[in-house]
């Protein structure tokens, strides 16, 4: 949901949340999985995002694609804790649509307006979808060893004064996982300064999730932008 300040005032404005009480506008927008709009509402700037989501349903068009009727329902609406509200749960389900909302005291979602989603496969959306694969057995994957090993690995190198390949043959492991393991803890211990400690690994790693959340956000806002210069534009 987007919400502007009106410049010429109108029957859809109404002091804004988000700009100190002055009048504005919110457009609601609902979008399918790949993030392409499907239907937008115009209100005040202090309506609450709920009550445009069964309006935003009902105003959803028929989706062409495969032989057959064209689609109208969606299987599934996805829906941040802002939709967290029995009785719009209640209005989804009578229309046939499993609600997927998060509840409130939840940890927080990726606060991305409403996400559709239809079964079958319209063939506007089938490029979008990566090729379906055979499946295959994959082969075991190991699991990580746990801390506590680790440390006693990594002890049992200290005291003893032996090679680590040597140790590392005696526990069954990789001679090149326990080198790694001591070479992360000398860091961690600010002993060497040839590599990352594990809290600067965990913050790039969050970092780089970030980074994935706020691409996937600017796409979703470009289409968003693209689709209303469309329907706005008088030509």
């Amino acid at each position: 949901m987007n919400a502007r300040r009106a410049e010429k005032g109108g029957s859809e404005t109404g002091p804004s949340p988000v700009d100190r009480g002055r009048a504005g506008s919110k457009h609601h927008l609902l979008v399918d999985a790949t993030g392409i709009p499907l239907a937008y509402t115009l209100t005040s700037g202090n309506r609450n995002d709920v009550t445009q989501l069964i309006p935003l349903l009902d105003r959803v068009p028929a989706v062409a694609g495969l032989v057959g009727r064209p689609r109208q329902r969606a299987d599934q609406v996805v829906g941040d804790r802002g939709y967290d509200h029995d009785k719009h749960r209640r209005l989804v389900r009578q229309r046939g649509i499993t609600p997927v909302i998060a509840r409130r005291q939840t940890e927080h979602g990726s606060g991305l307006v409403s996400l559709i989603r239809f079964s079958g496969q319209p063939s506007a959306w089938r490029a979008c979808r990566p090729a379906r694969k055979e499946k295959r057995d994959a082969p075991e994957v190991q699991r990580p060893y746990p801390p506590e090993f680790r440390r006693e690995a990594i002890r049992l190198v200290r005291l003893t004064g032996r090679r680590y390949q040597d140790v590392a043959v005696e526990l069954g492991i990789s001679g090149e996982s326990l080198r790694k393991w001591i070479k992360q803890e000398q860091l961690d211990m600010g002993a060497r300064e040839d590599g990352l400690t594990t809290g600067e690994r965990d913050e790039l790693r969050r970092l780089h999730t970030r980074v994935r959340e706020l691409e996937a956000k600017r796409e979703i806002l470009k289409r968003a932008v693209t689709f209303f210069v469309r329907e706005t534009d008088p030509r």
